[in-house]
């Protein structure tokens, strides 16, 4: 008797709907992941390293614009399956409904606040770049300041809508 003999078998059909959280789960890994790091690059970028500032707001943008942004619409568009298919219904379970209010909140305001503000920020961090005398070192300015003090007081408050969200679909309270 070989090893493959006494191999468990995996079960050959997997439903659509159990593709479908699968889907899901790995969606929200990759669209809310990269957005616990974002303040952090942003933070480390404004104390040690001003002159690169532009550089990592415009990445940090871009790559929202091109992974979180479209990730984050599939963790919807299969939530919203899941709801529909699924043991669950936004009639009887609360915890479903306030869940998704939630992940609209937050991705409404990373997408239609954050992200402009942000990029505004990158504006006005190459024009004062441009405007610099000395290239050692890249002044910050009160509008700059004034500009990333939304999307840094957000971003904190959206990674923990999340994790929320993360709690409710997980324990599915009530």
């Amino acid at each position: 008797m070989g090893a493959y003999d006494r191999a468990p078998m995996l079960p050959v059909a997997v439903g659509f709907y159990d593709v479908s959280v699968a889907i899901h789960v790995m969606a929200a890994i990759v669209a809310f992941g990269p957005l616990f790091a974002f303040p952090l690059f942003i933070s480390i970028t404004e104390r040690r390293d001003r002159l690169s500032l532009p550089v990592v707001l415009r990445a940090v943008n871009r790559t929202e614009r091109a992974i979180v942004v479209p990730v984050g619409a599939l963790v919807g568009f299969t939530g919203v399956y899941l709801a529909i298919d699924g043991p669950f219904a936004f009639d009887d379970d609360l915890w479903m409904t306030i869940g998704f209010v939630l992940y609209l909140l937050a991705f409404g305001a990373l997408v239609l606040v954050v992200e402009p503000m942000r990029a505004q920020a990158a504006d006005e961090a190459d024009r004062m770049l441009d405007e610099a005398e000395d290239e050692e070192d890249l002044p910050l300015s009160d509008a700059s300041h004034a500009r990333m003090r939304v999307p840094n007081a957000l971003m904190p408050a959206i990674g923990i809508v999340l994790l929320f969200v993360v709690y409710l679909m997980e324990v599915k309270p009530g």
